[in-house]
C-alpha cells in the first residue's frame, strides 16, 4: 500500500528517479504552477528533472510523468521499452488512451467521469489538484492604481481565454444597464495576474471544463470574491454562498448575479471571508503529497522488487 511517510527502495536505491515531460507550447497554467513547485521543493524519496523530448529518457529512470495534452506517443513507448512507470495527466496526451498509463491524475469527479467513459479504470484514478504559493498570491497584492478608481467603479475580471468571452460580453451589457459601475477587465497578462486578483472587486469563471479551476483558488487566496457556472471543475471547489457563488443555467441569471454582487459590498465581503477560509487548507505540499500517492501506486506495478523501509 501506499505511505507517503515511508521511503522508496528501488534498484537505484532509496530515491525514485522521474522524469517530468513537458512542452511549454501545450502547458497550462496548472502545469506551469506545478513545475514551479517541484522546482522549489522536491518531494521526499523522488529525484525528478525536467526533461523537454524524449532525448535524455532511458533505463536509468524509475517513472515518467507526462504533463500536458501535446504529443506523447514517442515517451510512452519508451517507458514501456524499458519498464518504467507512466503517469498522465487529465486531459490525456493526444493519441493516447487510458491503458497506457499506469496512473491517472484527475482533477475533479468531472474529470473522473470523462476518462472513466473513455474507458479509464478506476484504480487507475488518483486525484491530484494545485496548491496555491502565498508568496504568489494574496491580498497583499492590492494596489490601488493597478485598476483605475474614477466614478467607483465595481471591476469585474475574467481570467482564460483573453479573445472570446462570448458568453461573458452580452450578460456584462444586460447588467451594466441596470449598475452602470460594472466594468470588465480581461487578464491578459498573466505577471500582473497576483496584482490584478487582489485589487479587483469580483472574479467572473465561465469555463464549463471538469480540468481544475485554478483561478478559483488564486482569486479566493487574493481575497477576490467568485462568481462561477453550475457546472464543471468550478462546482466541485466553490461552496455556493459561502466561498463563491454558483450560477445556474437559465437565462439572464449571469446578469442578475452581476448586478446583485456588484451593488452588495457586504456580500462580497463575506465571499471574501469563506474563499480565503476554503483555500487555506490548498497548499503545495498537500499537492506534491496528492502527486507522490500516484507515483507510488505507478511504481508499485511495474517494480516487482520494490519494498518499503520506514
Amino acid at each position: 500500500p501506499a505511505r507517503s511517510d515511508a521511503v522508496l527502495m528501488t534498484s537505484f536505491g532509496e530515491v525514485a528517479r522521474v522524469a517530468v515531460i513537458a512542452e511549454d507550447r501545450h502547458l497550462g497554467a496548472v502545469q506551469r504552477r506545478l513545475l514551479s513547485a517541484l522546482a522549489r521543493a522536491q518531494p521526499r524519496g523522488f529525484q525528478v528533472g525536467l526533461a523537454r523530448g524524449d532525448a535524455a529518457l532511458g533505463p536509468l529512470l524509475d517513472l515518467i510523468q507526462i504533463l500536458g495534452p501535446g504529443p506523447a506517443a514517442a515517451t510512452a513507448a519508451i517507458a514501456h521499452e524499458h519498464g518504467l512507470g507512466l503517469v498522465g495527466a487529465f486531459p490525456l496526451p493526444a493519441g493516447l488512451g487510458p491503458g497506457t498509463f499506469h496512473a491517472i491524475l484527475s482533477p475533479t469527479a468531472a474529470a473522473d467521469r470523462e476518462l472513466l467513459a473513455a474507458g479509464a479504470h478506476p484504480e487507475q484514478l488518483h486525484r491530484w489538484q494545485p496548491g496555491v504559493d502565498p508568496e504568489s498570491f494574496g491580498p497583499g497584492y492590492y494596489c490601488a492604481s493597478a485598476l483605475p478608481r474614477q466614478d467607483d467603479p465595481i471591476h469585474v475580471l475574467h481570467v482564460g481565454d483573453p479573445d472570446s468571452p462570448e458568453e461573458l460580453l452580452p450578460e456584462l451589457a444586460a447588467a451594466t444597464e441596470l449598475e452602470p459601475r460594472l466594468q470588465l477587465t480581461i487578464v491578459r497578462d498573466e505577471a500582473v495576474l497576483p496584482r490584478l486578483l487582489a485589487s479587483a472587486d469580483l472574479l467572473v469563471h465561465l469555463s464549463p471544463s471538469a480540468g481544475f479551476p485554478l483561478a478559483v483558488i488564486e482569486a479566493q487566496a487574493s481575497g477576490l470574491p467568485v462568481l462561477a457556472r453550475a457546472r464543471g471543475g468550478a462546482a466541485e471547489v466553490i461552496e455556493d454562498g459561502r466561498s463563491g457563488v454558483l450560477v445556474p443555467d437559465a437565462p439572464g441569471a449571469l446578469a442578475q448575479a452581476l448586478v446583485s454582487l456588484g451593488r452588495r459590498a457586504c456580500l462580497r465581503e463575506r465571499l471574501i471571508v469563506g474563499g480565503l477560509a476554503a483555500v487555506r487548507p490548498r497548499t503545495w505540499e498537500r499537492s506534491l503529497g496528492q502527486l507522490t500517492e500516484a507515483w507510488i501506486a505507478a511504481l508499485a506495478s511495474t517494480h516487482s522488487t520494490m519494498v518499503w523501509a520506514a
